[in-house]
């Protein structure tokens, strides 16, 4: 039996499906709501990414973020070209959302790409 785990972390200011946050991601493609611009402003993370406007933007030009809250655990990455969007959620507080989405991006993926902070 699992513990409940509503903790918050961050603000909580995204509670979607993982078929919206993927729609969401086009938006770093070719948007109309995120500029891209959306660098301007981060902040190193101290790993060698940059921290900005919500998302983590990896050296590799990735861009990543994983979020929880009350055992739920999701995983957002979108590709260094800006083609692949992938978006996990998990329903259980001790899921793998990482090992998960590291095996899903490395059979999507357009080219390989380290693994995200975040």
């Amino acid at each position: 039996m699992q513990q409940g785990a509503w903790s918050a972390y961050g603000h909580t200011g995204i509670i979607t499906t993982p078929t919206e946050l993927a729609l969401w991601g086009d938006e770093y493609r070719d948007g109309e709501i995120v500029a891209d611009d959306h660098a301007a402003g981060a902040v190193s993370d101290g790993d060698g990414s940059l921290y900005g406007a919500g998302i983590f933007l990896n050296g590799d030009g990735t861009l990543t973020h994983s979020g929880r809250w009350g055992g739920y655990l999701s995983n957002f990455r979108v590709s260094s070209d800006r083609e692949t969007v992938m978006a996990v959620a998990c329903n259980g507080r001790g899921a793998d959302r990482g090992g998960l989405a590291t095996a899903l991006w490395g059979i999507w993926a357009p080219e390989p790409e380290a693994e995200p902070a975040g």
